[in-house]
């Protein structure tokens, strides 16, 4: 079983304004009657937190399900804020507010729905400028009763501005009594991730998903096969993050225990401003129930806030396979996969995003093409594969043993 995650989800009222530091201000909404629904709202009231675990959907004889989620944000010179992504941070954080912190500030008190979180050093003694707040709400009538909205504004109370600041929500979605046998994938016509269950050879059972909210498009969507806490791998994550917006890896549509990193576009916080992050946890059972609950978590969102339709991203129209073999010693081979011919690059990374290899660089037909990545003198640990062309990119993990 995987740690606890440290966002804590509630259910409260529509909004329909922003003050000072992203705060919302709820009113009263109309009255709405009672409905039979799927009450996945309730399943998350009785659950008040990111990790559901033990639960089913809907009622009682529906499908299993584990969700845990970690929000991250950062920039190419190091991790800002991460809720257990990396040992150099840590957050100091209380949902009984007013509180005194170690450094003598006194945060506003915005509603026992909220949770504020301060980035500090490890000790969690001195603030490091970059605070996180969360909201969560959602609603139990239909047609809205199939999403959760969480909105992260992340606040910069330092004195100089950060810039390309990337934010993403790390997911482990567990569907059914056997995780191995998920599936997980990008929707790119209506833009949104989800993972479903495929215990009868087909997807069946419970989807569940979450699609960014807001003017930006989605950024990215990376997903891994990796089992253990995301401790030991938080520094792929945070390379993930930055490195693939605008880029959509394709994964494999085979069985297995995946968890997948969704997005958001870059953006500079100058000191004193704020940034809302937000999106929506969306469950259906099937692929266009999911279509039809993303269409009215975003009706429901500019109901509220207003603002546009995101303008959709492209696909990666680039796809890397898994390599072989994994652990490598000597060499790995992989294929990378064109949809049109043209120009592309194929390099090796280390976690901390510097280029070890160029493997190819040049002009490729369309369609598959083996390649090797020689390793035989590289120090054992993680590294990446990252294939980009004109239409994408895709990245896969290779692990180098001795």
């Amino acid at each position: 079983m995987r740690k606890l995650a440290f966002l804590a989800l509630a259910v409260a009222l529509p909004v329909v304004a922003y003050s000072s530091f992203g705060a919302i201000e709820p009113i009263p909404s109309p009255p709405q009657p009672d409905t039979v629904t799927h009450e996945i709202n309730a399943l998350y009231l009785t659950l008040a937190d990111t990790w559901i675990d033990n639960a089913t959907w809907p009622f009682g004889d529906g499908s299993d399900l584990l969700y845990i989620g970690y929000f991250g944000v950062g920039t190419p010179d190091g991790f800002l804020a991460s809720y257990s992504w990396g040992p150099e941070t840590d957050f100091y954080g209380d949902d009984d507010w007013p509180t005194s912190v170690p450094w003598g500030d006194v945060p506003p008190r915005y509603g026992e729905e909220n949770y504020l979180l301060y980035l500090t050093d490890e000790g969690g003694f001195y603030p490091l400028g970059l605070r996180a707040r969360q909201h969560s709400f959602g609603f139990h009538a239909w047609p809205n009763n199939d999403f959760i909205y969480i909105l992260w504004t992340v606040y910069n109370a330092g004195d100089e501005t950060i810039q390309d600041a990337a934010a993403g929500l790390f997911m482990d979605m567990d569907i059914g009594v056997d995780p191995m046998d998920n599936l997980a994938a990008f929707e790119p016509v209506n833009q949104f991730a989800y993972i479903c269950d495929d215990t009868s050879g087909e997807a069946a059972g419970l989807y569940f998903g979450a699609v960014t909210l807001g003017d930006d498009p989605t950024g990215s969507f990376h997903g891994w096969t990796i089992y253990e806490m995301l401790e030991e791998y938080y520094q792929e994550c945070f390379y993930g993050m930055l490195s693939q917006v605008g880029r959509f890896q394709e994964l494999p549509q085979e069985p297995n225990d995946w968890r997948f990193l969704l997005g958001y576009q870059l953006h500079d916080l100058a000191p004193g401003e704020t940034q809302d992050y937000a999106v929506a946890l969306v469950a259906g059972e099937d692929l266009l129930d999911m279509i039809d609950n993303v269409a009215a978590a975003r009706l429901k969102w500019r109901d509220i806030f207003g603002g546009g339709e995101p303008e959709p991203s492209l696909p990666s129209r680039v796809t890397l396979s898994a390599p072989w073999p994994c652990p490598a010693r000597d060499s790995a081979s992989f294929e990378v996969e064109l949809v049109e011919p043209g120009d592309i690059e194929v390099a090796l990374y280390d976690l901390s995003g510097r280029r070890v290899d160029t493997i190819y660089d040049g002009y490729m037909a369309a369609g598959r093409c083996e390649l090797t990545v020689w390793t035989g003198g590289l120090p054992p640990g993680v590294y990446l594969i990252q294939a980009a062309a004109e239409g994408g990119a895709s990245v896969r993990r290779l692990v180098v043993a001795r």
